[in-house]
């Protein structure tokens, strides 16, 4: 699972909409393109994202293991 798909799994998790899972980190139009593997999300912005929603770390990076 990419980074993307995971994103994507927990905002439906959450009943986010994409603009409030994005909001104050990024743009809709860039998480767009990181949920649909246009574009490639910092580590930084990652995290911020994953913490802003409080998805545990751990658990996501279990997600996209490969």
């Amino acid at each position: 699972m990419t980074i993307g798909e995971a994103l994507k799994e927990e905002q439906k998790r959450l009943g986010l909409t994409s603009e409030a899972m994005a909001a104050g980190v990024i743009t809709k139009g860039t998480y767009s393109k990181v949920v649909n593997g246009k574009l490639r999300l910092s580590s930084d912005l990652l995290v911020e994202i994953l913490f802003k929603h409080n998805i545990d770390i751990s658990d996501f990076f279990e997600m996209i293991k490969t």
